[in-house]
């Protein structure tokens, strides 16, 4: 589960690019809490590892950077400063749903290899501040989506299409270097 620090260490560089665009002072506000918690959960973690006496390294997280990548494809495509913030918001929200399923996992694969309880309960701690932050966002969901609804928008904004290159030839920067 190494993938853990990856994937924390992007939702932090995530909620700090997503900070520097959002209107809105409640989400603004909310992603600053979110990022410190992710600053402090990265730590935590490599404590957890490192109690465990496993290798914490940074091994890349797919599922994440797939997340994120429709995030920036959300972001190019939305129109207004209210629709931004709401897609934004659902980025948020489908970041931590991803975390805590992936803690879910940790937690669970912890217990099947007999991990002292120690260990658990951080992880279970873990969970807990990434349940938390999931529903300061679900709380923000509402307002924003209605604002955004209700919004006269300009037109979407669509960046003109460009051939698809092979997977190959794709560099990680050039794939996920805006994250």
């Amino acid at each position: 589960m190494a993938e853990m620090l990856h994937i924390k260490e992007m939702s932090l560089k995530a909620a700090h690019r997503m900070n520097a665009v959002v209107t809105r002072p409640e989400l603004k506000k909310a992603l600053d809490a979110y990022r410190l918690d992710a600053q402090k959960q990265g730590d935590k973690l490599r404590e957890v590892f490192q109690a465990a006496e496993m290798f914490a390294r940074e091994k890349k997280c797919d599922g994440m950077m797939g997340v994120l990548l429709k995030g920036q494809q959300m972001m190019q495509r939305t129109g207004s400063s209210a629709m931004l913030d709401a897609a934004l918001l659902a980025l948020c929200r489908k970041i931590t749903a991803y975390n805590i399923a992936s803690f879910t996992s940790l937690i669970s694969w912890a217990k099947l290899t007999k991990i002292d309880a120690e260990t658990i309960n951080a992880l279970k701690e873990l969970l807990r501040i990434e349940t938390q932050a999931d529903l300061k966002f679900s709380r923000l969901a509402p307002d924003c989506d209605a604002e955004a609804a209700n919004q006269d928008s300009e037109p979407a904004r669509r960046p003109p299409p460009t051939p698809r290159k092979p997977a190959k030839e794709l560099t990680e920067t050039a794939r996920w270097g805006a994250w």
